[in-house]
């Protein structure tokens, strides 16, 4: 896997890590942001690799060129010396020419997984130094004596627009929310003006 494709895979994995989808998933606009972004990003990955692909099949012919040459000249030379040469060296030499255009072939293919496999190492190591996130579970830690021992929040007859000419978009809205309950605010979350 190249660079791009596993940047491409990373993003797809941060946004699944967690057993669930983005907020963005889950909103159309989101959504469809989301895809778009997805597909920008297999797009420019697709970019690089068409070119590559190409790239292969022009060394293929080059290859297969130089090796038909050698194979030629191992044959103009078996003709030109025919005398000399008894027809096993004349077959064991053209044989080992035939064979020259698979090593070609064969050493060009194992220097690009070279550095194939150089990149999956360096993205390795890459992940590797990430900084880890924090654990699931911490230490008790110590409370200042004055500390309160339950929370509380109410929101009473909430009402929010985001600009003053505008008419209230949330309005009578009134949550209590107890101690040790978690709550969520979805993405995006825009801050009025």
């Amino acid at each position: 896997m190249n660079e791009m494709g596993s940047k491409v895979l990373g993003r797809k994995a941060k946004n699944i890590e967690v057993g669930k989808l983005t907020e963005a998933d889950k909103l159309n606009t989101g959504r469809e942001r989301f895809i778009f972004e997805s597909d920008r990003r297999v797009d420019r990955n697709q970019k690089a690799y068409y070119p590559g692909i190409v790239a292969n099949r022009w060394l293929a012919v080059r290859l297969e060129f130089v090796g038909n040459c050698i194979v030629s000249c191992a044959a103009l030379f078996a003709v030109m010396t025919r005398v000399n040469l008894s027809p096993g060296m004349v077959g064991l030499s053209i044989s080992y020419a035939l064979q020259m255009t698979a090593s070609l072939t064969w050493l060009v293919r194992m220097s690009s997984e070279l550095e194939t496999n150089i990149v999956a190492v360096e993205k390795v190591k890459e992940y590797g130094d990430t900084e880890k996130e924090a654990e699931w579970s911490k230490e008790p830690s110590t409370i200042p004596p004055g500390w309160p021992t339950t929370g509380l929040i109410e929101i009473i007859n909430f009402g929010l627009r985001y600009r003053e000419d505008q008419d209230l978009a949330i309005s009578n809205i009134t949550v209590t929310i107890l101690g040790g309950e978690k709550g969520n605010l979805p993405e995006p979350f825009h801050v009025p003006e």
